[in-house]
């Protein structure tokens, strides 16, 4: 006769359980928390959370979403915020373990009505490949009317862990990403530019979310700031570290892995890096044009010897696809979730690794054929890179 024994089931933690846990301490390692996806900025609340939605129906692979909220969307009238609609994103993610940062966008994606409110709008500035119009990041009345709906963020989620990370914005211009880029210098010296004001304001910004959401993981996408005042960038990361470090981490989208040479921003995210782990978006679409990216292999690898890695984020479009996701999944197991010497020495005998292929910028067109990287490059057989076709 067989006697029972009775032992307690202990529910293994959940992902959102698990990510509230994390500490990045200094020097030492972290978790890595799996792969991210973005949401289109350009989408409303109920489109975004359709996109959750389909992602979570159709891809494993994906375990939190960046959601790219832009102010005018969550406010689109000075009476009216959608808190309805945002609740809804939330609890559709968290019903499904997954994490969830909140990127809230002002600047080019500022709500019409705060001008009525006596915010200083500046513009039409140019601001990379587009002519924007944004709020002056220091003028006080914009200060204080994005951080009371801040402050209102805080009030529901600043201590709800089905919110993993905030990003930390406030001074931005791009209506379309977390990216500090910021016009020239020469066009908002009328409006009384100068480096310690910047600093200022972005300090400012990110003490207050650091007050705001003392429960949350917060996020600084790192790139070029103001053109011309490069070293400015440097210092706004330092002000971010000094307060942040242990929560925070740095990301960038600037990663590519067409060779061993870093862009500006993860430069600048190895230097933090015993301090601020760093993430990192793919740095174009793996599906419709990966070559612009350059071999997965290296873009892997890549992130891997910046330093500490707490996840990775793909493109929209490419999180739809579980078969791309895969691609991504089995890079980093095989490149990245290994010691840094490990990873080259695969590369190497893999014939992934990759000194140097031509840059891809913004300007290309389809028919510009001479810049492609040229057939055989190393990483050329990357399964990421397999029958894409510059026309589409």
């Amino acid at each position: 006769m067989f006697s029972s024994l009775s032992a307690e089931v202990v529910a293994k933690p959940s992902l959102l359980e698990r990510a509230a846990a994390v500490r990045f301490e200094p020097g030492q390692p972290v978790p890595f928390l799996d792969f991210f996806c973005s949401t289109e900025p350009n989408y409303g609340l109920t489109d975004t959370t359709r996109f959750i939605e389909h992602v979570i129906a159709h891809n494993p692979h994906i375990s939190g979403f960046t959601v790219r909220l832009q102010w005018r969307v969550l406010h689109p009238e000075k009476e009216r915020l959608e808190w309805a609609a945002l609740e809804r994103l939330i609890a559709t993610a968290a019903a499904a373990d997954k994490l969830l940062t909140l990127s809230l966008i002002p600047g080019g994606a500022s709500p019409p009505w705060i001008y009525d409110e006596g915010v200083l709008k500046v513009g039409p500035l140019r601001n990379g490949a587009r002519i924007i119009t944004t709020p002056l990041p220091w003028d006080p009345v914009y200060m204080r009317l994005f951080t009371a709906d801040l402050e209102a963020l805080a009030a529901r989620y600043g201590n709800d862990p089905r919110v993993f990370a905030m990003t930390v914005l406030g001074h931005n211009f791009n209506y379309l990403g977390e990216e500090m880029h910021a016009p020239a210098v020469d066009a908002l010296l009328p409006f009384g530019w100068m480096n310690e004001r910047v600093l200022e304001n972005w300090r400012y910004w990110i003490e207050t979310y650091d007050r705001l959401f003392p429960k949350n993981k917060l996020m600084l996408v790192v790139s070029q700031s103001y053109r011309g005042a490069d070293p400015l960038t440097r210092r706004i990361v330092r002000l971010f570290e000094e307060r942040c470090t242990g929560r925070g981490f740095t990301q960038t989208h600037q990663l590519t892995g067409r060779g061993e040479r870093w862009a500006f921003g993860p430069q600048i995210c190895h230097e933090f890096a015993e301090s601020l782990p760093a993430s990192h978006e793919i740095f174009s679409s793996l599906k419709y044009i990966a070559w612009r990216n350059g071999g997965l292999p290296m873009w892997v690898f890549n992130a891997n010897r910046i330093g500490r890695v707490p996840l990775l984020q793909m493109w929209s479009r490419d999180a739809e696809d579980p078969e791309v996701a895969e691609r991504l999944r089995n890079a980093w197991e095989k490149y990245g979730a290994v010691p840094v010497s490990d990873a080259e020495a695969r590369l190497r005998r893999d014939g992934h690794y990759i000194v140097s292929t031509p840059y891809l910028g913004a300007g290309y067109t389809p028919y510009d054929l001479s810049r492609l990287p040229p057939p055989g490059y190393p990483g050329h057989d990357d399964p990421a890179l397999r029958d894409w076709s510059p026309f589409q």
